[in-house]
């Protein structure tokens, strides 16, 4: 009997994964990638839009570079922080919310 093994990677399924979890899952299968982005405000900041020119589960073959396209929005500035802002007021009682979805401090 002869058993054939392929030990060239996978590609992951990274739908639903932001950059963050993109990269900690890339680079734990070391796959080489680059990111690059196109905007779309309809879709969370960093999440994958897709694996240019590849496919979930195509084969690796260790050398290529894989580019991976994340949404941006344009309502972040170059560093990608965003800080949302609710303001509710109902007769005398208001409340104002400040909502920080980034690691980034508020001073």
């Amino acid at each position: 009997m002869i058993l054939i093994a392929d030990n060239q990677e996978v590609l992951p399924d990274l739908t639903g994964k932001l950059e963050t979890e993109i990269k900690n899952i890339l680079d734990d299968k070391q796959i080489k990638f680059t990111f690059s982005e196109v905007v779309d405000d309809d879709y969370p900041e960093g999440s994958l839009f897709t694996m240019k020119n590849y496919e979930i589960g195509d084969l690796y073959d260790g050398e290529s570079t894989i580019e991976v396209v994340l949404y941006g929005n344009t309502f972040t500035d170059e560093v990608g922080f965003v800080l949302f802002l609710n303001i509710l007021i109902v007769d005398i009682n208001s409340a104002i919310e400040l909502y920080n979805p980034t690691s980034t401090d508020i001073n």
